[in-house]
C-alpha cells in the first residue's frame, strides 16, 4: 500500500495547494469549516456511482486503512489538489466530469499513486471516489 498520510499532513498539503486557508495556530476542529467550500463537488463526486454497493464496500476498506481520510470534504480535495482543478472538475458537466476523473486515474497509476486492497491495486483518486460515496449520505 502506498504511504498513508496523517491528518496533518493532508491539511499540509491542502493548505500547501491553496484549497484551504489555515491561521497560525489554527485548531484542527477547524478542518470541516475551512473544506465547505467543496461541498458541491462532494456532491456531484457522490452520484457518479451507479452501483453504490460496490463503491461503499472498497471506500470502507480504504478507510479502515487510512482513518485519518474519513471527511468526504478532506478527501474531495485531495481528489482536487488544486483551486483551479476544484474549479474545472466543478464546471464540468457530467460526461466531461467522468473524463477528467478518468484522466486523474490513469495519471495516478503513471505515478505510482496507487493503493492495494485485497489484492487489487486501485488509483488513489478511484479508492478516494469510492471513500466519498461510502460516507456520503444518498
Amino acid at each position: 500500500m502506498s504511504h498513508l498520510l496523517t491528518r496533518r499532513e493532508v491539511l499540509q498539503q491542502l493548505a500547501a495547494a491553496g484549497l484551504i486557508a489555515l491561521a497560525p495556530g489554527a485548531a484542527s476542529g477547524a478542518t470541516a469549516a475551512a473544506l465547505d467550500s467543496v461541498q458541491p463537488l462532494t456532491t456531484r463526486l457522490r452520484g457518479l456511482f451507479t452501483n453504490t454497493k460496490s463503491a461503499n464496500a472498497v471506500g470502507l476498506r480504504y478507510l479502515a486503512a487510512a482513518p485519518g481520510e474519513a471527511d468526504a470534504r478532506l478527501l474531495t480535495g485531495l481528489i482536487c489538489g488544486t483551486r483551479d482543478r476544484y474549479r474545472r472538475l466543478m464546471e464540468a458537466d457530467s460526461g466531461r466530469l467522468r473524463e477528467l476523473l478518468i484522466e486523474q486515474q490513469k495519471q495516478d497509476f503513471g505515478n505510482g499513486r496507487v493503493v492495494t486492497l485485497e489484492g487489487w491495486i486501485l488509483s488513489e483518486t478511484e479508492v478516494r471516489l469510492c471513500a466519498i460515496a461510502a460516507i456520503t449520505p444518498e
